[in-house]
């Protein structure tokens, strides 16, 4: 596993050059080669770069930031010796330059010398604790190091700090690939698959294309192309599925979520591979999500596809008549007594009124519901779920599905609570949602199957009471697969 490594750390180790103070005619962007200096053209940057430091009158702060420039751009050219040089300069003339020791600390790291680097980013991290690329470059040189959960430690630091870096993702992504933890691995690379490059950031598109590219070569490892002979020769490949993903993130009068943008980019990207339909749906309110709801059955009625799934992640809640989903601006009455159940029934949009919507579908009917996680609403509200608990299955059976081809599957079971996983991280079941649909053959109880197993085990250390995702619907009468099982050639 580990040559896959090989010549990436030199490509990312670049994230490192944070942006520090500038002055003068930098400051001013009065002087071109200040900018050709920091630019893309490593080879055009060195000559800048010297331009400016042969300058008589370069104040110190100056000249340490095009040292460390310099020593950037000879790291790029591999030109190691000469950039360690820049940075030890660099480092003599502003001792407490946490960049310059990131920097040579890079440059020590492409040598090889991975225990000098990690000193220099020991030392780094010490002079500024929030550096972020520091951890990252830092978890560079553990991974080559083979020390992969002293990586995935300094990953998780740097993501704490910055979670806009695909960089960071893609790390981490190798790092767990290199532990054989697949599943964390496809997590992190549909992450940074999701990230949009930063314009002002000159690598960071370019972390962004290596993250998209390491994604498709997981994928693409371990699941046939839909499109191939063999893929093609099951009959379900010729399916035509169509799907309406909706993320609720930016809720008004609740605590807002952090993971459903990142949760349903993953599943998007996973299921547009399988060759689905997909639209997607971002912070609905009321009306919003009504209509979402209203367009995607017309569009079904009016071309009916073979499948039809909806994967809702955001905040829910349950009542007796079943599970519902919060669109953003879902009202909180001061006077929370159980009649106030209508009016929560009212604003949201029930998972039974979703599987009646999907109907027209010719032959499932799917609903995803990544919700229930803690309950947003207010402490009243939670005191009147805790009376609905005990009734919990009733309340499930009472939805209505489970009959048929209607298929219902929950991120966690009624009642108990569902993590949202590390920050800036995918949660537990969309990461394993997204990871078994790459694995060819499981039909659509195994593949929830795996998907239950795999969300027990990663959050029994996080929670009091493991989350277990659960379903109604099964057992249906024929096999639907999400990936169709392969034919061995004759």
């Amino acid at each position: 596993m580990k040559p896959l490594v090989v010549g990436w750390a030199s490509a990312l180790a670049v994230a490192a050059l944070a942006a520090i103070g500038t002055s003068g005619a930098r400051a001013a962007g009065a002087d071109p080669d200040w900018a050709v200096c920091s630019g893309d053209d490593d080879a055009k940057a060195v000559t800048a770069c010297t331009q400016i430091l042969q300058r008589r009158h370069l104040s110190a702060a100056d000249r340490a930031e095009a040292l460390v420039d310099r020593c950037v751009s000879y790291d790029n050219l591999k030109n190691y010796d000469s950039a360690t040089t820049d940075c030890n300069t660099a480092i003599k003339l502003k001792p407490d330059y946490a960049t310059a020791f990131s920097n040579r600390g890079n440059a020590y790291d492409d040598k090889g010398d991975y225990d000098r680097a990690i000193a220099d980013y020991d030392q780094a991290i010490k002079l500024k604790p929030d550096y972020a690329a520091a951890f990252f470059n830092r978890g560079v040189a553990y991974d080559d190091k083979g020390h992969y959960d002293r990586a995935i430690a300094d990953y998780d630091q740097a993501i704490g700090l910055d979670q806009t870096k695909s960089g960071y993702y893609f790390g981490r992504g190798l790092a767990y690939l290199h532990k054989g933890n697949r599943l964390h691995a496809a997590s992190d690379y549909a992450t940074a698959q999701t990230l949009s490059p930063d314009k002002q950031d000159r690598w960071n598109q370019g972390r962004r294309r290596k993250a998209k590219e390491a994604l498709e070569a997981l994928l693409a490892a371990s699941s046939p192309d839909p499109q191939s002979p063999l893929t093609a020769s099951h009959p379900q490949a010729s399916l035509r599925r169509v799907a309406l993903l909706v993320a609720n993130a930016k809720y008004i009068n609740i605590r807002s979520l952090d993971s459903p943008p990142r949760d349903i980019a993953a599943v998007e990207a996973a299921l547009v591979k399988l060759g689905f339909d997909v639209t997607v749906k971002l912070d609905l309110d009321q009306r919003g999500l009504k209509e979402a709801f209203r367009d995607f059955e017309s569009n079904i009625r009016a071309n009916p596809p073979d499948w039809a799934l909806v994967y809702f992640s955001g905040h829910g809640t349950e009542t007796p008549n079943g599970p519902f989903m919060l669109p953003t601006d879902v009202l909180v009455p001061k006077d929370m007594e159980l009649t106030s159940e209508a009016n929560i029934e009212e604003d949201a949009v029930g998972v039974k009124n979703v599987v009646l919507r999907l109907q027209a579908a010719k032959q499932l009917h799917l609903v995803i519901y990544d919700a229930c996680r803690d309950n947003p609403v207010v402490s009243a509200f939670n005191r009147m779920l805790e009376r609905q608990k005990g009734a919990s299955d009733a309340a499930n059976r009472s939805t209505g599905v489970g009959f048929g081809h209607d298929v219902v599957f929950y991120a966690t079971s009624s009642g108990t609570y569902s993590w949202d996983g590390s920050p800036g991280d995918v949660s537990p079941f969309a990461k394993s949602f997204v990871s078994e649909l790459s694995v060819s053959g499981l039909d659509l109880e195994q593949l929830f199957e795996r998907v239950k197993e795999d969300v027990r085990k990663e959050t029994s250390p996080h929670l009091a009471v493991p989350q277990i995702p659960d379903e109604r619907g099964f057992p249906v009468a024929d096999k639907f697969y999400f990936n169709p099982p392969t034919r061995t050639a004759q």
